[in-house]
């Protein structure tokens, strides 16, 4: 398992609260520190009742509750987890940061009189 650099992510409360206005504060809790683990992985998780425990904190006698919430918001294959929205955030975020980088190496090139694509003196 990949893990991202994500120290944020993207919430829309209006979007968030439009999805979710029928979900207790615990479902609340268990749904956002599922997305909160996803953004710190590579965007899946293993798909178990011990690890769906694991990672929200909920008693495994509340998980059966709490199943049909995690089928609304959430895929599975039966072995791994994801949330296509978390997928496409981290694609898009990752792409943008490698762009960003290879931006920032060609700038520091020309600004020390490297060649931009070699990185080597130029004559």
């Amino acid at each position: 398992m990949h893990i991202n650099n994500f120290s944020w992510f993207p919430m829309y409360p209006g979007d968030y609260l439009s999805k979710t206005h029928s979900l207790t504060t615990e479902e609340h809790g268990a749904y956002l520190l599922l997305l909160m683990h996803l953004y710190s992985s590579d965007g899946t998780l293993e798909f178990s009742p011990k690890m769906i425990c694991k990672l929200t904190g909920l008693s495994r006698y509340k998980l059966p509750k709490f199943m049909p919430v995690f089928n609304r918001y959430f895929e599975n294959n039966g072995k791994i987890f994801w949330s296509d929205r978390v997928l496409e955030q981290i694609e898009a975020t990752n792409s943008k940061n490698e762009k960003n980088s290879q931006k920032a190496s060609i700038a520091a090139r020309k600004r020390w009189g490297l060649d931009p694509g070699t990185g080597k003196k130029k004559k």
